[in-house]
């Protein structure tokens, strides 16, 4: 459904597709029986939606081959669990398309994060102004080099090596496993 919405607005042919939850009018063996109309599936239809408008991505990469929209978890949450190798994302320097991938940042904070880098310094403060969502956002962003969140042995350790991971001389570490290195 969603490839096709995709391609829908690719070839500028909707601006817009409408989602309902599947009601049964009436009683048939054929038709599904639900005891409640899936609302969440809906409403998680929406999310993926408004992912392919308005934040640049693919349902390429929201979907990997064969996989179904996840209900428990929101579809950006989602890709970012899935991509750590994009993550962290610096808030300092980060292009916008960089910044709306992140969870907890929308079109509108991501426009107000690159304005506000202009005129003075980011903190977690002034990034709550900002309108981001820091309960999503801290496990993916970094201020300066520094994690908002504290990280545990392993994950500190797979953060700085993807540090190294930047200079090509260091790239056969051993333990530098290829998902964590991120395609500049």
């Amino acid at each position: 459904m969603l490839h096709f919405a995709e391609t829908l607005y690719r070839e500028q042919y909707v601006r817009r597709v409408y989602y309902s939850a599947y009601i049964p009018v009436n009683q048939d063996d054929d038709l599904p029986a639900l005891s409640e109309p899936p609302f969440l599936r809906e409403h998680r239809l929406y999310q993926a939606d408004w992912l392919l408008r308005f934040y640049g991505f693919s349902t390429g990469e929201l979907f990997e081959e064969g996989e179904y929209l996840p209900l428990d978890t929101d579809p950006k949450m989602a890709w970012a669990l899935r991509h750590p190798e994009f993550f962290p994302v610096e808030a300092t320097t980060a292009c916008y398309q960089e910044l709306i991938r992140v969870p907890g940042i929308g079109p509108v904070s991501g426009k107000r994060i690159l304005q506000a880098r202009r005129y003075g310094v980011l903190s977690e403060e002034v990034l709550k102004k900002l309108g981001v969502v820091l309960k999503r956002a801290r496990y993916f962003l970094t201020l300066q080099g520094k994690p908002l969140v504290k990280l545990s042995g392993s994950r500190k350790k797979a953060l700085e090596m993807r540090q190294v991971s930047l200079f090509p001389e260091f790239t056969e570490v051993p333990h530098v496993g290829c998902g964590l290195r991120r395609d500049i």
